[in-house]
């Protein structure tokens, strides 16, 4: 099973594949935010942590979503992906998932 932090890591590269532009540090940050305690929480209706199933058929699902969170912020970008871009984009991608594992909504 991979550690939180190479979970994080895999999230950045799939992340700037799907973007296909290298990461900038404000993405990460708003990744790392919203994502690196996720990683380890089990949510009540999911079977396990998401750093569980990571490297099982659900876990492909969630690493495809953050492929989907890079194309995302890639149309939602000016001159660069932020953090604005990158929040919106995900925020889109979980809305729009039907995903046990996806975190809480913000403010919700």
């Amino acid at each position: 099973m991979p550690t939180q932090e190479q979970v994080m890591q895999r999230i950045y590269e799939l992340f700037s594949e799907g973007s296909g532009e290298p990461i900038s540090a404000e993405a990460k940050d708003a990744l790392r935010s919203r994502y690196f305690d996720w990683i380890v929480t089990k949510k009540d209706e999911a079977p396990g942590a998401p750093i569980d199933v990571w490297d099982d058929g659900d876990g492909k699902d969630l690493q495809k979503r953050f492929q989907e969170v890079g194309k995302k912020a890639k149309e939602k970008k000016k001159d660069k992906i932020g953090k604005t871009e990158c929040e919106a984009a995900y925020t889109q991608v979980e809305q729009e998932s039907e995903c046990p594992y996806c975190p809480d909504p913000i403010g919700g």
